[in-house]
């Protein structure tokens, strides 16, 4: 049987922990700050409780250099959830200054199945939805970025907000920088899920960033979204009614959770007491300059020996290459599936790529070590010499 320090997990999320932070957990698990109980069985209003919450918000600050404008919201239901969410809170806060806010128009840069799925929410649920571009219509397929030429938004005072994903997790396209010439007055809103704690962060280009925990930063049940201040803002319930626009539900309410300190239910305790000892962890290890210097070296070795043999197809643009993500296909089914066999024999695991396009999808989030990304790319040299001539 394996052991932690045989396997080597490129699950694409709920992904790898540090085994230090896993065992550091399951002490506390058993017993929290010697109270005789664990973590997961505290009160989330209790002093311990809300002492995770504190400390947790206090490391994120901290690592990103957070301006004091920014506030953090700790919520429930996923990167998913958000996608209404932001929705939801961007024209409440319309709302207060434009009686008009209702025909203003969501706009969305589709980049993969992300932030696909986000605009087929917005749909969904009646806003008016403008497609600023899609890269498959580019190229018949997502695999690059927009040209700031190709990006097509409502004009400003007819925007509500915009709308991208950082880092698209099935495809493997990564943005380097926020979308450019965004109107102004619009919301600019980031899915920063599969990214989120891998690089630093110009604030200056964000409104609202939103991330799962369960990528980077720790088990899934947390999503965190940083917020300016100035979003809180927004036109009391009877207005939004009387406006004809949708009233956020209270899990999704921006403003209940940040008066509530993110306490206005019980929040999962144990999973952000797991996500701020990995948070501590990876500032003790560098931080945010350490953990963007190691993803990029990452991922630099392991499209290294992909554009090396030409059995590994990758369809993704250079300039759009994810750090997190790395996707590609071999050159036929019987190799690839010859690929995942040998490399479960090594204990590299999770190597499958997303059940929509199929492939191979290596992720290599802060969990994976540079030394673990070494072992897998002497794999692939070994398998590309071998089957490339």
């Amino acid at each position: 049987m394996p052991t932690r320090q045989d396997v080597i997990n490129f699950a694409a999320g709920p992904a790898g922990m540090a085994t230090d932070v896993v065992e550091e957990y399951a002490k506390d698990f058993v017993n929290f700050q010697n109270l005789g109980m664990g973590v997961g069985e505290i009160s989330h209003r209790s002093k311990e409780g809300t002492g995770i919450v504190n400390r947790t918000e206090q490391t994120l600050r901290k690592m990103y250099g957070l301006p004091d404008n920014f506030r953090i919201l700790f919520m429930q239901g996923g990167g998913t959830e958000q996608f209404a969410a932001v929705l939801y809170n961007v024209y409440a806060h319309h709302a207060l200054y434009n009686p008009n806010a209702k025909e203003l128009v969501a706009n969305y840069i589709v980049t993969g199945s992300w932030s696909k799925k986000a605009l087929n929410e917005a749909q969904r649920l009646g806003f008016r939805c403008h497609v600023a571009c899609d890269t498959r219509d580019l190229t018949g397929k997502y695999g690059c970025l927009p040209k700031e030429s190709d990006l097509n938004y409502t004009p400003a005072g007819q925007t509500s907000l915009v709308y991208w994903c950082d880092n698209e997790t099935i495809h493997g396209v990564e943005f380097n920088e926020p979308p450019p010439n965004i109107p102004k007055g619009a919301i600019r809103v980031c899915d920063a899920s599969s990214n989120f704690i891998s690089r630093r962060i110009d604030f200056s280009k964000h409104d609202i960033i939103f991330a799962g925990a369960q990528k980077n930063a720790g088990p899934a049940g947390i999503t965190m979204v940083f917020v300016r201040d100035f979003i809180l803002e927004r036109a009391l319930v009877p207005d939004l009614h009387k406006l004809g626009i949708p009233v956020s539900t209270t899990m999704g309410d921006y403003k209940l959770m940040a008066d509530s300190n993110s306490l206005y239910n019980t929040l999962p305790i144990p999973t952000l007491h797991a996500i701020n000892l990995g948070l501590q962890y990876m500032e003790k290890k560098g931080g945010l300059p350490f953990l963007e210097q190691c993803s990029s070296k990452k991922s630099h070795m392991v499209y290294t020996v992909l554009d090396k043999y030409p059995i590994y197809e990758n369809f993704v643009d250079s300039s759009a290459r994810s750090r997190m993500n790395v996707t590609f296909r071999i050159i036929n089914q019987d190799l690839e599936n010859e690929f995942l066999v040998g490399a479960e024999k090594l204990h590299m695991m999770q190597l499958k790529g997303h059940r929509s396009i199929g492939g191979i999808r290596v992720s290599l989030y802060n969990a994976i070590t540079v030394e673990q990304t070494e072992r897998l790319v002497q794999y692939l040299e070994k398998f590309g010499a071998e089957h490339s001539t």
